[in-house]
């Protein structure tokens, strides 16, 4: 069948939503491929047709958040001398486009995680950090830079972790927060890099 036909793209959006919705209520361990497919109306064998097994579509699901979150966080610059509160702005903007984005299921994963799932969220960032910074600065192998860009990342996932899980503020209002803690934290990054 070809992956670009409406018919098969819409049958895995069907099964998605299907499996995040159950997802919301149970346990992964206790879902079942045939309870994705009673609710998604496919067959098994439609089912098997876009995933092997339900870790296959979990992780599907999971990469294609991560995937967006780094596609928000991509380089805007290409020196250090670039960076000052509006490309902070920009970058801030992207990393909430990215939370807008794929919120409903974001608020299922974090709220379903037992860890994996925030390691994975941070691992991304942080990665991106790294691979953005080797282009901008020397000093992006060094243990100093690996601590920093770990505090940044793991700063950033947990303050959208708590929100999505316990904030009453909106998007909009988290947005303003952590840029404003998250400029403090890149000025302080910024004189260890260019010093």
């Amino acid at each position: 069948m070809n992956k670009n036909d409406l018919r098969f793209i819409k049958t895995e959006e069907n099964i998605v939503a299907s499996f995040l919705k159950i997802l919301e209520k149970e346990d992964f361990s206790v879902i079942t491929i045939t309870e994705i497919c009673q609710l998604a109306r496919c067959s098994r064998n439609t089912f098997y047709l876009h995933y092997q097994t339900k870790d296959e579509l979990m992780n599907n699901i999971v990469n294609e958040v991560l995937l967006h979150l780094s596609d928000e966080l991509d380089n805007r610059v290409t020196n250090i001398g670039q960076i000052d509160f509006q490309v902070t702005d920009l970058y801030i903007k992207g990393i909430i486009e990215s939370v807008k984005r794929d919120l409903n299921t974001l608020k299922i994963l974090v709220l379903k995680d037992l860890g994996q799932f925030r390691n994975q969220y941070a691992d991304t960032i942080n990665e991106t950090f790294i691979k953005n910074a080797g282009k901008i600065s020397g000093k992006s192998d060094t243990e100093e830079y690996y601590l920093i860009t770990a505090y940044l990342s793991h700063a950033i996932t947990g303050f959208i972790f708590y929100w999505i899980q316990s904030s009453n503020l909106t998007l909009e209002e988290a947005e303003v927060v952590l840029l404003k803690q998250h400029s403090a934290a890149i000025e302080a990054s910024l004189y260890f890099l260019k010093n």
